[in-house]
């Protein structure tokens, strides 16, 4: 097995759209020019993909596609609506001209779609997906006509969040989530602690920050289950809310630092609280001894819904 001696390798600085020198945005090192002759041995295919990941391989110079974003969206709408009852509520407080930050809560894999493909026809919003998710290959494709874009989780290299801001001021619209990762136990009703690289990025970019508020995706696709209809087509109803642009000015006067990015996306996180609904989170039981716990924990941990099952709005 060869080794890289010989070949240039970079440790990947951070990035903006308008340098192309530069290369993908990550802490990953990667080969430039030509690729270790392992690569070219028996079983390259296998070898490659356990060396190089999405994250090595993704062009982040792509320009944002509104042409696909556009004609994608109708199809991906319809399908969703025929599913699931949707309730959208403030679509009007996201810009129709111009880019913005959308920011929601996270609580299902559904969220992104949810969240980004009824805004049409509105400035088309790049989007972070985990790394893993681009490793299927139809994902990928998906997912590069919306725009997306992967992440390594748990890399915690803040070079992400300077790339998605030297995207946003450049013009390009951003769906990201505040809160970092899905809420697993969606249940508490309430959103997890945002992360100080969102309340950095809002520090840096210029456009308008929407907090959004999404209900009944957890149940549509709970963390770790498949998509589901529930009872049947249009038994379930997810929520959307788009609240009004969070207020920043005062805090985008501070100088950056830990201190600011927490007041920042604390901020952010209280007007997507504002958003939730201040009815309860309820489920219906099945067994008049079962207690609320055990049939939360029943629900999600189901591979398909009870029928019996009645998710109270």
């Amino acid at each position: 097995m060869s080794t890289l001696k010989g070949k240039e390798i970079i440790d990947v600085p951070n990035r903006s759209p308008e340098n192309r020198e530069t290369k993908p945005i990550t802490n990953y090192k990667i080969v430039k020019g030509m690729e270790p002759e392992v690569f070219t041995t028996k079983g390259a295919k296998k070898q490659r993909k356990s060396i190089l990941g999405p994250c090595d391989t993704f062009d982040y110079d792509f320009k944002t596609n509104q042409l696909w974003y556009n004609l994608i969206v109708p199809v991906v709408s319809f399908a969703m609506k025929f599913g699931w009852r949707i309730k959208v509520e403030g679509k009007n407080n996201v810009p129709k001209k111009g880019n913005y930050v959308l920011m929601p809560n996270h609580i299902s894999h559904m969220d992104a779609f949810l969240a980004g493909v009824l805004l049409a026809p509105r400035s088309a919003p790049n989007a972070i997906g985990d790394e893993k998710l681009f490793k299927n290959k139809f994902f990928r494709i998906f997912a590069e006509h919306l725009n997306g874009f992967p992440v390594r989780k748990g890399a915690k290299n803040m070079n992400i969040v300077n790339y998605a801001a030297s995207r946003i001021n450049s013009g390009s619209s951003m769906l990201w989530f505040p809160e970092g990762k899905r809420h697993k136990k969606p249940w508490i009703n309430k959103c997890s602690q945002g992360k100080l690289g969102s309340g950095m990025l809002a520090h840096l970019v210029k456009a308008p920050i929407i907090p959004a508020y999404i209900g009944g995706a957890e149940f549509a696709m709970p963390v770790g289950k498949r998509i589901t209809w529930g009872r049947g087509p249009r038994s379930l109803q997810l929520t959307l809310k788009y609240g009004k642009p969070v207020p920043l000015d005062d805090l985008r006067k501070l100088p950056q630092s830990p201190e600011t990015s927490k007041l920042i996306v604390d901020r952010i996180i209280q007007k997507i609280e504002e958003l939730r609904p201040k009815s309860p989170y309820r489920i219906q039981k099945t067994k008049q001894k079962q207690t609320y716990k055990q049939a939360k924990k029943r629900l999600f941990e189901s591979q398909k819904y009870d029928k019996d099952y009645l998710i109270m709005k």
